[in-house]
């Protein structure tokens, strides 16, 4: 089948709601239980079409948890366990995880949560015996992550895409552990002469502080080995608009040989809970080490405005590096305040 599709056919591939003969769809599937492996942490219940096959997994680096097969097809499920020691966001790892399997994501569906964002998604991909769809998602506890894929043959994923939506649906943990993120968060405070604050993944480490009566700018590190492979930036100045302090941060950039390819203005965003407006800003360009992805969001209450910044490595340099990075902004920016 030719990609891209129409809006009628992700609808047959991609359905978000159980149809009304969901009773007959019901009766067709079965609880499957695993809890095989020694650690009751990873054990999970969920529904199948029950004529799937349990298949023994086969010699792999990283063989799946859980592969269900069709008995008459190549259709499959199977569940893929991984863990983490560094905080990021469950649709983050989807991408990861469709990308190092060569799958072109045709349709997504995201939801922001207070375990980062999830994505649930449907892709595509060519194998000697044709096109395959796949329908994706990665469930998160703590360290573990859980990803969830449901293929079949193009010409049969429609009869199987309801129960494959219901199979995503119903996953879930027997013994969940009680750590939602796989990193402690440190915390930051300063009196400024406001009160800012933040917190943010204990892997990151405080390489500069500038704090006076009228300022404060905090950069965070990733440091891996002997260099710093990524930086946030959070910087309050009294007085300041949000351009100057968006200046200023592209000066700090270039003194730390960091060139755009461009410098867009800011735009308004949805602001986080704490703040009543947020702007935000987008860039890629190169620094020493390769190309750089970076990104800006300036904060604003009746107290002042708050500038955080990141800048690493580009997705496409650095899959895993970005990822990781684009979590650590998130939970500094959706945590901070300045009251």
């Amino acid at each position: 089948m030719a990609h891209p599709l129409t809006d009628s056919q992700i609808q047959t591939l991609f359905p978000t709601q159980v149809e009304s003969n969901s009773d007959t769809l019901k009766a067709h599937l079965a609880a499957v239980r695993f809890t095989q492996n020694a650690n009751p942490e990873t054990h999970f219940e969920l529904s199948a079409p029950a004529a799937f096959q349990w298949i023994p997994p086969a010699p792999a680096e990283h063989p799946p948890l859980v592969t269900l097969k069709s008995p008459t097809t190549t259709a499959r499920i199977q569940v893929f366990h991984n863990t983490v020691v560094r905080e990021i966001a469950p649709a983050d790892w989807t991408q990861i995880f469709l990308q190092e399997r060569g799958h072109q994501v045709i349709h997504c569906r995201e939801q922001v949560t207070p375990l980062g964002l999830m994505s649930d998604v449907l892709s595509a991909t060519q194998t000697p015996h044709g096109s395959v769809f796949a329908r994706t998602n990665t469930a998160k506890a703590g360290t573990h992550l859980y990803t969830l894929t449901c293929e079949a043959p193009d010409n049969e994923f429609p009869e199987l895409a309801q129960s494959f939506f219901i199979t995503l649906g119903t996953f879930h943990l027997l013994h969940p552990t009680k750590q939602a993120l796989a990193e402690q968060l440190r915390t930051f405070s300063y009196l400024y002469p406001a009160i800012l604050g933040f917190a943010y993944p204990e892997s990151w480490g405080l390489a500069e502080e500038v704090q006076n009566s009228a300022e404060c700018l905090v950069r965070l590190a990733d440091i891996q080995g002997d260099r710093a492979l990524g930086n946030i930036t959070v910087h309050a100045l009294a007085g300041a608009s949000p351009r100057r302090l968006f200046a200023q941060q592209t000066e700090l950039w270039a003194a730390h040989q960091i060139e755009f390819d461009s410098v867009p203005d800011l735009t308004p965003a949805p602001p986080t809970k704490l703040f009543q407006t947020m702007e935000t800003a987008h860039l890629s360009g190169r620094g020493p080490r390769g190309p750089i992805s970076a990104a800006v969001c300036v904060l604003q209450n009746e107290v002042g405005h708050l500038l955080i910044a990141l800048d690493g490595p580009s997705k496409a340099h650095s899959p895993f590096a970005s990822a990781v990075h684009r979590r650590a902004f998130e939970l500094v920016r959706d945590t901070a305040y300045l009251i």
